[in-house]
């Protein structure tokens, strides 16, 4: 076998997307793999008929991961010949005939019926603003994934199947996060403006064309899922007030009739969301779902994350599951389709009965193919007692009696966390004859509120548990020189690394990936700089406190670094925008430390995660060759 390379993203393959048919008896899916002469990833979407077990391939007329289930049993997925048109493509199973719907708007996002007609945000751009100035008049004006948002009207819309009139549901200016059907009614999570003045959103009800009536005030929670069982509302969510906006409380019942908040369970874990870091394919399935008055969900715990059950007595049963890692799931009768990771493979097709849990689908692994770094576990104690958890990649080829340099990752968030599953990024640097070093320190997630919380704490007691964490591999991997120490990281984790090298000159060589260098610019320019940076950092440029912002910005420490640093960067990030490595950059280059910036055309805040393949590839060749030059 051959060692990995970054080209070898063109192999990688996964299964997305699982979901059952009204009726239970088929179940679709989708096999995702990188197609290299379009430059784009190619799903080939299956169908398994849930009574004999045959699976085969659908080859209806420009099938995409946009599939879902009308309430007669057949697939529907979507099409845009342009920004101004949409046509929803009906396929039968059984026939195989295809039938189009077509709507004179742009309509998106997850797909869902409400007695006979389709819930969809529509969305109208004005075309006439395309040649013209950028006009600004509301907040958030940008959002990673979508750009600049001007001159866009973006509404939650009824489609009637039969002839593609659209009835508009909310009006002009409504910020939408969730929908979800109650009986007759249509509850949605959301602001009733664009412009945002708090960070928690309301919750509003609309029924056969009355005006929206507001349910919950904004400003109160976060809510996080919201759902139904047994005709009774609840979500999961917080108030934030002890651990801010990534605190986890558990679900509250809100009650309709009263129009009142109890809450109803505990639960200290993520909900509907794996905070376990991937690189392999984004998956657009359900991370929760509704089955025989029980909630399935994913959640992350103690680095592995799993699937849920939510009972109305408000127990809670733990990982269903046996996965190192889930990505999406559905249910349906009693039986549970998920994709998930096992045995550093990447994501299969499984289903869990109440005889046990089997393996519906597979695709080809990168470990058929080449050599991999099996991840070996370290654990530690950290100096404030917390236990942390990291893991070891050996070089390539490794030997005991050689030396090898090492290059600490670090993941993003801060509230994800690192598992020992397939990391493309990492394997490709292990691949190249290092050590790759990468841990949980505290503020990750997985491990609680409390563990997980480093409100304004950013660059203290985190650094602390990764320098200890390098000083732990190195004492148990003699191989490790300690004077040839990379670090790399992204996010957050480009935080760090920023941080990192302005208060050490520990490391010889440096990666930063969609970083933020200053915390002041961050809070104006960054789609969530509003909420975030005040959550995170306890200050804002608003505040009389906003020095503070200044004191734990990385560019201010800017004149110490000495670490040779490559950014990399996409144009439309909007998350971490493009003015933090910029900044950066002319610190170091005016003080000629060796240095380069990278910004990747069209690319946004997932470059590495979901990029443009050959921008993945390239993005990765040229770490390994920063790390090659300078360590």
């Amino acid at each position: 076998m051959q060692s990995v390379t970054p080209d070898s993203l063109w192999q990688m393959q996964s299964i997305v997307a699982p979901h059952f048919s009204p009726n239970g008896r088929y179940l679709a899916y989708a096999a995702q793999q990188y197609n290299k002469e379009k430059s784009i990833t190619s799903p080939c979407v299956r169908l398994l008929n849930t009574k004999t077990g045959a699976s085969e391939n659908i080859n209806a007329p420009g099938i995409n991961l946009s599939y879902s289930w009308t309430p007669d049993n057949n697939l529907m997925y979507v099409l845009h010949p342009d920004k101004q048109s949409t046509i929803y493509r009906i396929w039968n199973p059984c026939s195989y005939e295809t039938k189009d719907i077509k709507v004179s708007t742009f309509c998106h996002g997850n797909n869902f019926w409400k007695n006979d007609k389709l819930v969809v945000f529509t969305r109208i751009e004005d075309q006439n603003e395309k040649d013209n100035p950028i006009v600004i008049e509301n907040y958030p004006y940008t959002f990673n994934g979508k750009g600049w948002m001007y001159g866009q009207e973006e509404r939650l819309s009824f489609i009637s199947l039969a002839d593609g009139a659209i009835t508009h549901i909310t009006p002009k200016g409504f910020r939408i996060e969730q929908t979800v059907c109650f009986g007759n009614k249509l509850l949605i999570v959301g602001y009733r403006s664009n412009y945002v003045g708090l960070s928690k959103p309301g919750l509003y009800c609309y029924e056969n064309g009355n005006q929206i009536e507001e349910w919950i005030a904004p400003g109160r929670f976060y809510i996080r899922q919201l759902f139904c069982l047994k005709d009774q509302i609840y979500f999961a969510g917080s108030t934030g007030e002890k651990y801010g906006r990534y605190e986890y409380s558990g679900f509250y019942h809100f009650d309709f009739t009263k129009k009142s908040i109890e809450f109803f369970a505990e639960y200290e874990a993520s909900i509907g969301v794996n905070t376990v870091m991937a690189d392999s394919f984004p998956d657009p399935g359900k991370k929760i779902c509704v089955s025989d008055d029980m909630l399935y969900f994913i959640s992350a715990i103690n680095n592995q994350s799993g699937i849920c059950r939510l009972s109305t007595d408000g127990t809670i049963t733990p990982f269903l599951s046996t996965a190192d890692s889930v990505e999406s799931l559905d249910v349906s009768q009693g039986r549970i389709a998920y994709c998930g990771t096992k045995n550093f493979r990447s994501a299969e097709l499984y289903q869990i009965t109440e005889s046990g849990e089997t393996c519906l689908a597979q695709v080809q692994q990168l470990s058929e193919q080449y050599r991999l770094s099996t991840p070996e576990g370290i654990t530690f104690i950290d100096s404030d007692g917390f236990k942390i958890h990291g893991w070891v990649l050996k070089p390539d080829n490794f030997q005991k009696d050689k030396s090898y340099p090492a290059v600490l990752c670090i993941h993003g968030g801060p509230r994800c966390a690192y598992a020992p599953i397939y990391l493309h990024e990492l394997q490709c640097i292990a691949a190249q004859g290092r050590f790759v070093l990468y841990c949980n320190p505290r503020g990750s997630d997985t491990y609680g509120n409390k563990f997980g919380n480093i409100n304004g704490r950013y660059g203290t007691v985190d650094m602390a548990d990764l320098l200890q964490f390098v000083d732990e591999a190195i004492r148990r991997y003699p191989q490790i020189n300690p004077d040839r120490l990379g670090v790399n990281g992204g996010s957050y984790g480009g935080f760090m690394v920023n941080w990192l090298i302005g208060h050490s000159n520990r490391f010889k060589a440096a990666v930063s990936q969609r970083s933020i260098s200053n915390w002041i610019s961050h809070e104006a320019i960054s789609d969530i700089g509003m909420d975030y940076v005040r959550d995170q950092m306890g200050a804002s440029l608003l505040e009389d406190n906003r020095d503070q912002l200044w004191k734990c910005s990385p560019v201010r420490f800017a004149c110490n670094v000495t670490t040779p640093t490559l950014f990399i960067h996409g144009d439309q990030d909007m998350r971490c925008s493009l003015a933090e490595p910029r900044q950066m950059y002319y610190a170091l280059y005016q003080r000629q430390i060796p240095t380069k910036l990278m910004v990747f055309k069209g690319e946004d805040h997932n470059l590495l995660r979901s990029g443009k393949p050959q921008n993945r590839i390239r993005a990765l060749e040229e770490i390994n060759q920063w790390f090659k030059r300078y360590l």
